[in-house]
């Protein structure tokens, strides 16, 4: 054989050989050494490869969308701004309530809650509202003192057509240091069983008026008010009188004293005595014996002190 013709068997060998090694390779992987030929599968086709869009089943993801959603959920003070925390002005919770497209539903009953005592929710007497045409619904809320502080929850219970859903907020309420400013007495000395009005402004330590604020009165005689709340001005006037509800009069100093939490304030009143102004005979029938008849001529007779229609003692 000639030096071309081994040279060329010796090529041949070496290429089969290296495509029977390749062969194996590519073809091997059962357990027991059985060639099998796998062909990849095609990019998203479910198969070990790619699973597509789901893992577990190899189908599109399909989300299930809630009929009432609560689009938003907010506290806002009283000249709308985003707050998390209220003072004694108050302030509302607000939630915005959406079907699965986003779009408000109108008529939807929001019934609000607040887990602890302290803080009021009015401008509903039910507690419940429903929705406007934006979808909103909102209820106003207000601490009770001014002394009330702490973390509240306040939770909103939406129903409509049969669907229903729940949101809820957390926020704080911050005590208000409240002053009771410029007390005005109509006067300082009343005649017996006369009455005066008094008049005082209710604000916080910056000397901003506080409405709703409730302050409580006491006399140590006479009548006045037991407690009122500040108007929108801060203001609070009531009426006392020098006379007591069983019908007796005051008479010399009399303290007043309104208080609102720690905040107290007193001023005093001075009441003239009572005096005399009519005599009205209160005895039963009485029978005199004429004279040198015989008869008995024995009676009792009773008079009621009065001044300025009233009952008047240690006349």
């Amino acid at each position: 054989m000639s030096m071309m013709t081994r040279k060329s068997a010796q090529f041949f060998q070496l290429s089969a050989l290296s495509l029977a090694l390749g062969l194996a390779g590519c073809g091997s992987g059962g357990g027991d050494g059985t060639t099998v030929d796998s062909v990849a599968p095609a990019p998203g086709s479910g198969g070990n490869g790619d699973v597509g869009s789901n893992p577990s089943t190899g189908t599109d993801d399909t989300t299930t969308e809630e009929p009432v959603q609560v689009g938003t959920a907010q506290l806002l003070d009283t000249q709308g701004n985003v707050i998390n925390s209220i003072g004694l002005d108050g302030g509302y919770y607000q939630v915005k309530v959406v079907d699965a497209e986003g779009q408000p539903i109108t008529n939807a009953k929001v019934s609000f809650d607040i887990d602890a005592e302290g803080v009021e929710l009015t401008r509903s007497t039910s507690g419940s509202v429903l929705t406007d045409a934006d979808g909103i619904a909102q209820v106003f809320m207000k601490p009770q003192s001014a002394d009330v502080s702490g973390a509240y929850t306040v939770t909103s219970n939406i129903e409509y057509e049969g669907n229903s859903n729940t949101s809820s907020t957390t926020f704080a309420v911050q005590a208000t240091d409240v002053a009771l400013n410029d007390i005005q007495l109509g006067t300082t000395n009343l005649p017996s069983g006369g009455q005066t009005s008094i008049s005082l402004k209710v604000t916080d330590s910056a000397g901003k008026a506080l409405s709703g604020v409730l302050v409580n009165f006491d006399s140590t005689c006479g009548q006045i008010p037991d407690q009122i709340a500040s108007d929108s001005n801060g203001m609070i006037e009531v009426v006392f009188k020098a006379i007591n509800e069983d019908n007796t009069l005051c008479s010399g100093p009399v303290n007043i004293t309104a208080n609102s939490g720690n905040k107290v304030q007193t001023s005093q009143i001075v009441v003239a005595a009572p005096e005399a102004t009519s005599i009205i005979y209160t005895a039963n029938d009485l029978t005199l014996g004429i004279q040198n008849s015989g008869s008995s001529a024995t009676g009792q007779v009773e008079f009621t002190v009065y001044a300025n229609g009233v009952p008047a003692t240690n006349q």
